[in-house]
């Protein structure tokens, strides 16, 4: 009963390659100037390879069907966070 939808600063042929090479099946965006990011308030400082720097911060919104918000999370952990986001939309 979900769509799932990322949301890249990456450029599409460099999601197109990630998608491929690591299976991943469903719809990747590509928002290489950051406006989405920024209207979603997904955007801030933050920490890459030990450098400090401003971009897209790694977040997730859950919004219904009739287009309601109903959570945003942000600066979350792709790896634990997968988890987490199964068992709050799970039936």
């Amino acid at each position: 009963g979900y769509v799932l939808l990322g949301v890249s600063a990456d450029p599409p042929a460099r999601l197109r390659e990630f998608r491929a090479s690591n299976a991943v099946n469903h719809d990747l965006l590509s928002d290489p100037g950051g406006a989405t990011a920024r209207r979603w308030g997904a955007w801030g400082p933050k920490t890459i390879d030990g450098h400090a720097t401003t971009g897209p911060v790694r977040s997730t919104f859950i919004v219904d069907a009739e287009g309601v918000l109903k959570s945003a999370q942000y600066a979350v952990d792709a790896k634990s966070h997968v988890a987490e986001l199964r068992r709050q939309v799970a039936v």
